[in-house]
């Protein structure tokens, strides 16, 4: 998914149109922050190659919005587990 030196809030914007291209019809998902296995929230200017591993699992945290709902829809808790896999 990733080609060659790319910081975390370049695999962040990627996440993001990947999920737009998914889910045309719903709202933007918008990531907040990028995690590793351990819920280490990765910085944003890091490259991906320094704070990450091929084959690694990363969490992409949604941005949250007014009354604690999540962007993403309605469905927000299975977008979340589909983007944990992704």
């Amino acid at each position: 998914m990733v080609d060659g030196p790319t910081k975390v809030y370049e695999l962040k914007r990627k996440v993001e149109k990947e999920f737009s291209e998914l889910f045309p019809h719903e709202p933007p998902y918008v990531v907040a922050k990028l995690e590793d296995h351990s819920g280490f929230a990765l910085s944003n200017n890091s490259l991906t190659q320094d704070v990450c591993n091929s084959g690694d699992t990363l969490v992409a945290q949604p941005e949250i919005y007014k009354e604690g709902n999540l962007h993403g829809g309605n469905h927000c808790k299975e977008h979340v587990m589909l983007l944990k896999n992704f």
